[in-house]
Parts: C-alpha cells; structure tokens; sequence
C-alpha cells in the first residue's frame, strides 16, 4: 500500500496524535481507520 498522506502532514499528525492521551488516540485511529477504507487498519 502506498502512503496516503504526504511526509509533512503524516508528521504533523503523529505530533498531535502524541499529544492526546489513550482514549483520544483510539478515536482518532478509529477515525483514521474509516477515511482510508480499504487499507486503512494496517496502515
């Protein structure tokens, strides 16, 4: 699968997905998850 967010913004996520804390990092990647479809929970 390639990557479907460009290096800058992949990274300015990974940042702000630091900052919450354990409930709010499984929403987010739950969140995630559902924008990339197919894919999305591996990635």
């Amino acid at each position: 699968m390639s990557f479907p967010y460009k290096k800058n913004i992949e990274k300015s996520m990974k940042k702000f997905y630091d900052s919450l804390c354990e409930k709010n990092k499984r929403r987010y990647a739950a969140i995630e998850s559902e924008k990339l479809s197919h894919g999305g929970v591996n990635y």
